[in-house]
């Protein structure tokens, strides 16, 4: 009985770290974190080698269109807070891996 009792012991140890062995293939990271924006347009920031050092750091949900200026005659109404809105670009650097 106490050979059967080690044995069991013994698998069930093996079994259980075994198990921490494969860690999760799927890692997950905040992907809303770190982007760079710049308001208006501009040429090609979809580019790779784009320079981007110039627009500001922010991280997501943001919504750019509020830091426009109120306008009571704008085409979005009320629907679109009164915001004239525009153009905006975000830009993230990430590796695949």
């Amino acid at each position: 009985m106490k050979r059967m009792m080690q044995f069991i012991s013994l698998t069930l140890i093996v079994i259980l770290t075994s198990c921490n062995v494969v860690k999760n293939p799927h890692l997950t990271d905040n992907f809303n974190d770190g982007w760079k924006f710049h308001l208006g347009d501009t040429v090609s920031p979809q580019a790779i080698d784009f320079n981007d050092k110039s627009w500001r750091m922010l991280n997501l949900p943001h919504d750019w269109s509020i830091e426009g200026t109120f306008d009571k005659k704008s085409k979005a109404e009320f629907g679109g807070g009164y915001l004239n809105g525009g153009i905006g670009w975000y830009r993230k650097t990430f590796i695949l891996g």
